[in-house]
């Protein structure tokens, strides 16, 4: 399986290495505003194949995100001392109105996976993007959501649930969970 990475910030290449150390995908393919900086966050990952799984990893632009079942779309500001969320979140919707229909038009039926803060809206965004550029936010592929934010479980952790919301926890994070292992290679 292809996956690909949008942003190569320590989100982005931390997610590429945990994907290679877990045997995740075939092909992993980073991009980045920044092309040196996505070759040598590629190369560096790369030099973990041998210890890992045989996989390839690249940078790449775009076009090469074509066939991506999965794009990881880690792209976005970093939140500048004083800046409130609201204005974070201004400043990565406009990250996000170019970089989502740039995906969408190489790699159209991959799902996406948003992992960009504000995570929560940010993935609202994308889908609102997405939709804009005619990829409906309820497409379904590999029988999840053609959208899906990072956070959500793991941003609940900490709220003291009754027992019937711990339950439904409990099947959202294995539903999750079963979803993750069927991407992973055999």
């Amino acid at each position: 399986m292809k996956i690909g990475i949008v942003g190569c910030g320590l989100v982005g290449s931390a997610s590429a290495f945990a994907l290679v150390m877990n045997g995740v995908g075939r092909d992993i393919v980073l991009d980045d505003l920044d092309r040196k900086r996505a070759e040598a966050e590629a190369n560096d990952i790369y030099h973990a194949v041998p210890f890992a799984h045989p996989l390839t990893v690249g940078a790449g632009e775009y076009s090469e995100l074509a066939g991506a079942e999965v794009v990881v779309i880690a792209a976005g500001v970093a939140q500048k001392p004083g800046e409130t969320r609201l204005q974070l979140l201004q400043r990565n919707a406009d990250v996000f109105w170019e970089i989502v229909p740039s995906i969408l038009r190489h790699a159209p039926d991959a799902m996406l996976l948003v992992v960009t803060n504000p995570v929560d809206i940010m993935t609202h965004l994308a889908a609102h993007f997405a939709d804009e550029f005619g990829v409906p936010p309820d497409g379904v592929t590999l029988a999840l959501p053609h959208i899906v934010g990072g956070a959500g479980i793991i941003a609940s952790l900490p709220i003291p649930l009754d027992h019937a919301e711990n339950e439904q926890l409990r099947k959202s994070a294995a539903i999750l969970r079963d979803a993750v292992d069927s991407l992973r290679l055999t």
